[in-house]
């Protein structure tokens, strides 16, 4: 707030009519500052505005960076300057997951990476999210849609799933889906492609590849180092896992004994009549969502078989499907073991005090020390509790002891990038 000022402040190249900020002279060394520290080269003219900003509208892009005229690339493995962009899927975050959101937008700021929230609008809670995301970060790029701009633009296959008593899949799948409808849930609760190329629409497609994340996942340390350690990666999809997918069949119960226990993926026959024809049921994989890496190359061909084509589905097997079916010439890779944190599944749960341990943690291993903590009754007893990590500690006047020590060099770098979790559902 201190660099955009307040009011109409902008340089020489700004809107017309404009008055010239007053405090240039205090801009220019701040940016001068900001050099030394960074490394990051800003142009003094480029124009700073501060505007009067209100909830976009759906379809839009409200976007607006202090560094506007700061070059934002970054290298791709054949030596072409690139750019990336994380682009974080909400709809009605805690306040905990704003204040991330923050977090990760000024961790960005003078990076070459640049960072995009997409909320869907089609109920009032996002709606009040947008204007959330426009009080708690200004600068923040906010990307606006509704259910019915997916209906429009991706009807020839959004319209097998609008109607919940003839939604593709099992029993099951249609009463569940069903019961979110009824809650207010729209299209792109199940249907996460179609709002990420509504995005791509709306920016120009000016991006390389894309890290797309849910508003619930946790970055314990460096997010752009952590985005960097795959800069050099020139797949399509960068991911942490792809599994077969198959036919899902109910537990069979008589008389409250499970008789034959269940099987296969609930969501597997979720998808168009094309995308079944396309993609034959043994040809399946799944994927988890919470953090992806997808390239502009994919995202514009998912935009292509969904609006044309009619092909679609349930957005964990979509994508992953599509990318490794030979013919289509995909690639996809996973992410290294050592940035897989515990819990990083669909039901995991991080609490926010475990969370706080969490990254005490892998930010000590990251900077070269050790660190643990240990709950104790009373600090004369921590030898004994020491010797035996693994006794049993009462409740009652618990006490935290927490140690660390320096990690050899081959340990230490082990851990730089940090790791990511799901789900911080606080």
């Amino acid at each position: 707030t201190e660099f955009c000022g307040v009011g109409g402040v902008t340089s020489e190249g700004g809107r017309g009519g404009a008055p010239v900020c007053s405090r240039r002279p205090r801009v220019e060394s701040w940016l001068r500052e900001t050099r030394r520290w960074t490394g990051t080269h800003l142009r003094p003219g480029a124009a700073v505005s501060a505007l009067a900003w209100c909830v976009p509208a759906a379809g839009t892009l409200r976007t607006q960076h202090p560094a506007a005229g700061m070059q934002r690339t970054q290298k791709s493995a054949a030596g072409a300057s690139l750019p990336t962009c994380i682009l974080v899927r909400t709809h009605n975050p805690t306040r905990a997951q704003l204040e991330r959101m923050g977090e990760w937008y000024r961790e960005l700021l003078y990076t070459e990476f640049e960072l995009f929230v997409s909320v869907d609008v089609s109920a009032p809670a996002g709606l009040a999210t947008a204007a959330a995301l426009c009080t708690r970060i200004p600068q923040a790029r906010v990307h606006t849609y509704t259910e019915a701009e997916m209906v429009h633009k991706y009807y020839a296959s959004m319209q097998h799933f609008e109607d919940a008593s003839r939604f593709p899949g099992g029993a099951g799948a249609r009463r569940v889906y069903a019961e979110r409808r009824e809650q207010g849930c729209s299209l792109a609760w199940g249907m996460h492609i179609e709002p990420i190329c509504l995005w791509a629409h709306t920016i120009g497609w000016r991006f390389s590849a894309v890290w797309v994340c849910e508003d619930d996942i946790g970055f314990s340390c460096d997010l752009p180092a952590f985005l960097r350690a795959y800069g050099h990666d020139p797949a399509d999809v960068v991911t942490n896992m792809a599994s077969q997918s198959s036919a899902f069949r109910a537990p069979q119960v008589k008389c409250g004994v499970v008789v034959r226990p269940g099987s296969g993926w609930f969501w597997h026959d979720t998808c168009t009549p094309e995308y079944n024809r396309q993609v034959p049921s043994h040809a399946r994989f799944k994927t988890s969502e919470h953090l992806n890496r997808l390239s502009i190359s994919l995202i514009r061909e998912l935009d292509r078989l969904s609006r044309v084509e009619g092909v679609s589905a349930w957005s964990e097997q979509y994508f992953i499907s599509l990318a490794l079916q030979r013919e289509r010439g995909f690639t996809v890779s996973l992410f290294r073991p050592e940035h897989i944190g515990v819990p990083y599944q669909w039901n995991g749960r991080v609490s926010a005090r475990d969370w706080a341990h969490i990254c005490r943690e892998d930010r000590a291993t990251s900077a070269g020390t050790f660190h643990r903590s240990f709950l104790l009754p009373s600090l004369s007893f921590a030898m004994p509790v020491l010797l035996q990590a693994n006794a049993p500690l009462p409740l009652k006047g618990r006490r935290r002891l927490e140690l660390g020590w320096p990690l050899g060099a081959s340990d230490s770098q082990k851990g730089v990038e940090g790791k990511i979790y799901h789900a911080l559902k606080f």
